[in-house]
């Protein structure tokens, strides 16, 4: 999670913590509007556990296929062989699996 979300999480919950204290006779309408204002911080706590996981997987698509474009312009300027490419491709293969 970012600064920027757990900046924005955590202001929401220290408002809704401080809105419970500051209220001296609870109705009906008190207790919903905490309830919604609690529901909806644990919502935007899950959405933006989504929104990291799917960056966090998009930076790793991207980071193979920059290392593989290196590579592969690399191989170009060298003049390296099938046989060289194919066996580069597996000690990468090897590398990610590390």
């Amino acid at each position: 999670m970012s600064t920027v979300e757990m900046i924005f999480i955590g202001y929401g919950l220290v408002f809704t913590v401080m809105l419970f204290l500051s209220i001296k006779q609870w109705r009906w309408f008190h207790i919903v509007m905490a309830n919604l204002l609690l529901i909806s911080t644990l919502l935007l706590t899950q959405l933006t556990a989504y929104v990291l996981d799917f960056r966090q997987a998009a930076t790793i698509r991207y980071n193979e296929a920059v290392a593989d474009e290196i590579g592969l312009s690399l191989l170009d300027k060298s003049g390296i062989s099938a046989s060289g490419l194919r066996d580069m491709m597996q000690r990468m293969a090897a590398q990610r699996a590390l």
